[in-house]
């Protein structure tokens, strides 16, 4: 049997103080490479590639599906906001890099799963919005950055019935974890939500037809250890892409 091959995403790590100041790393968290794994995928590290619509489309082709990692805020100039006080920290070569990583593998029909910010860039790719801080939402939302262990339930949400992941998890509503002040605004055209808080933040989304191309706001894969239900977000995904 072939072993999917997985493309995650990666960020920049840059040093700031010691050896080698301001030197740039491409990276991820450990927590997406043991949760493919855990699912017989193995990942395959994207590191930004600068302005070159050709390498991106050789990044693509070596893979089967696509795994956008989480990060830092996402440039509001790409959805046609100016940027709030409360902006935190962007990457504007990584957003970039992102929109067209995803446009190019959507052309391509390849399978996408988004973590957090990446169902964030994916419906802004897409044609969608964000809130650039929960306060635009309501200034009574939940904590959604959560002050305690990466794999600890902070709140609850409610999947939308007859969506695909809704299907997937096999319950109405389930306890995640929670680390982000940016959340979705409008949803992109041909996308759906299937997740919401209480509070009424989006915590999933997905696109509509028969690709698996989908977005949860949490970290499944920080949690999948202490809770296995969330591994079926990852079971789903590659099973999707073994099907191919």
């Amino acid at each position: 049997m072939t072993i999917p091959i997985v493309g995650i995403s990666a960020s920049m790590l840059i040093t700031e103080d010691g050896s080698c100041l301001g030197n740039e790393q491409a990276y991820v968290n450990k927590y997406y490479v043991k949760a493919l794994a855990a699912v017989g995928a193995a990942p395959l590290l994207l590191p930004i590639v600068e302005k070159n619509d050709l390498l991106i489309r050789a990044q693509l082709r070596q893979v089967d599906c696509l795994l956008l990692s989480g990060g830092y805020d996402i440039n509001p100039l790409l959805y046609g906001e100016e940027p709030l006080p409360e902006l935190e920290y962007i990457m504007p070569e990584r957003d970039e890099y992102e929109v067209k990583l995803i446009q190019m593998a959507l052309e391509m029909n390849k399978p996408i799963l988004g973590i957090c910010r990446g169902m964030q860039i994916l419906n802004v790719a897409c044609g969608g919005t964000l809130y650039q801080d929960l306060n635009q939402f309501s200034l009574k939302h939940f904590k959604h950055q959560q002050k305690s262990k990466t794999d600890t339930a902070s709140h609850t949400v409610e999947f939308i019935p007859n969506t695909k992941l809704h299907r997937i998890m096999g319950v109405d509503t389930t306890k995640i974890n929670t680390f982000y002040h940016q959340a979705i605004k409008d949803t992109a055209p041909n996308f759906i939500i299937n997740g919401k808080a209480k509070d009424g933040i989006i915590e999933g989304i997905e696109k509509t037809g028969e690709n698996f191309v989908m977005g949860v706001q949490w970290h499944p894969e920080m949690m999948m250890e202490k809770d296995v239900s969330m591994l079926k977000i990852f079971q789903s995904f590659i099973g999707f892409v073994k099907q191919l």
